[in-house]
């Protein structure tokens, strides 16, 4: 009797301790005769990581911290679209008009007026020429400074419109010395373009006394007469069609009837605008 109870107590420890090596990882290694191992080394059950996870999980054990997490990137915000900016001419063309308005500034007219012209202008984004006479820039030197400020060129038209032809070379060059004065105070900078009144020309001395450049126009709308808007279009349309590849273009500032459609009909014909300050006879 005391043998079997001695052999059920040896049977006892043994169960015992397998089951101490079971439950401190003992099993993770094994003794096995494996090709290219021998008995009496140990082989390591090399599991993939997730793996670990899973046997952890078993146990209900917590998983192991997590180094590092992978945030999906925020898109890239999408970049501003702003407006375009239509181009009313090509800048290298060599086919030019000069837009050129006389004896303003005003603020009423029997079509437009000064302020209505400068609108306009502004809304195509076009310079032009105003040749104005001193009596109107001392009465309205905001629109003069208007006219500066928006990039127009600003040139001398006498004091009070007299005719070159029929007054003294004094009092000619005393008005236009007037006028300078006037533009000046206003804008700070003194005109260096004149266009006589009438389109008179001017005696060597007057132009002398003057020491100014001279410059006219190649089509008169005439408008003043009250020309109807689609006389002046037909005529801008046959020097157009002859090919002239500089038009000075005369419009007056309380006229300029017809003035958007001559700015339309330019543009569909492949002219770029400027002032009378660029102008050249020649290329």
């Amino acid at each position: 009797m005391k043998k079997y109870f001695k052999t059920a107590k040896l049977l006892l420890i043994i169960i015992l301790i397998f089951i101490f090596i079971g439950t401190s990882g003992g099993s993770s290694f094994l003794y096995a005769d494996i090709a290219g191992y021998s008995s009496s080394k140990p082989l390591s059950l090399a599991l993939p990581a997730y793996a670990y996870g899973i046997a952890e999980n078993a146990k209900g054990l917590a998983p192991p911290p997590v180094e590092e997490v992978l945030q999906t990137p925020e898109p890239e915000p999408e970049p501003e679209i702003t407006e375009n900016i239509q181009v009313i001419c090509v800048p290298k063309t060599d086919k030019i008009a000069y837009l050129t308005f006389d004896d303003g500034p005003c603020e009423t007219g029997k079509t437009l007026n000064t302020i209505a012209v400068l609108d306009l202008l502004a809304e195509y984004d076009i310079k032009a020429t105003f040749f104005v006479l001193g009596v109107n820039a001392k009465k309205y030197p905001d629109i003069i400074l208007r006219q500066f400020n928006e990039g127009h060129e600003i040139g001398n038209h006498t004091y009070s419109h007299v005719n070159p032809a029929t007054v003294d070379d004094e009092k000619l060059i005393r008005q236009v010395r007037t006028t300078n004065t006037i533009i000046k105070k206003i804008t700070g900078k003194k005109p260096t373009i004149f266009r006589a009144p009438y389109g008179s020309p001017l005696t060597v001395s007057q132009s002398k006394g003057i020491g100014m450049r001279r410059l006219g126009w190649d089509l008169d709308t005439l408008d003043w007469r009250g020309t109807s808007v689609e006389k002046i279009i037909e005529k801008v349309e046959k020097a157009c069609k002859n090919g002239k590849k500089r038009i000075r273009i005369l419009f007056h500032d309380g006229h300029s009837q017809g003035l958007r459609e001559v700015i339309d009909l330019l543009i569909s014909h492949g002219y770029c605008f400027d002032t009378l300050k660029n102008y050249k006879l020649k290329k």
